[in-house]
């Protein structure tokens, strides 16, 4: 089955979720495509408000889910194909910080 995913920004005709207005496909990028799941970013001209989205084509049909962010696109792409954060990354960060060799604010 041939997926839809590469065609869609070009059809998408939503709205900002902070202002309203009509976001226009030209402010719509893929910034990854695996398998059968797509990230998008989009700009909104008016307040500035980055949108991130990932979709995903399920035999259901396609669902998605979309985040509201500050990072530019240029920030989105170069952290979109790292590894994920894993239970031992966590654990040696507060093993750091627990000696004193590392100090995280909030």
């Amino acid at each position: 089955m041939e997926l839809p995913l590469s065609s869609l920004p070009r059809k998408l005709n939503h709205h900002c979720p902070l202002c309203g207005r009509i976001l226009v496909n030209d402010d719509v990028e893929i910034i990854s495509l695996h398998n059968n799941q797509m990230m998008v970013y989009t700009t909104c001209g008016s307040c500035g408000v980055g949108l991130i989205a990932k979709v995903s084509w399920l035999p259901q049909g396609l669902v998605g889910l979309g985040v509201l962010t500050d990072l530019t696109r240029d920030e989105v792409k170069q952290t979109a194909n790292l590894s994920p954060i894993t239970a031992d990354d966590v654990l040696a960060i507060k093993m750091l910080t627990d000696k004193g060799y590392l100090e995280i604010k909030v």
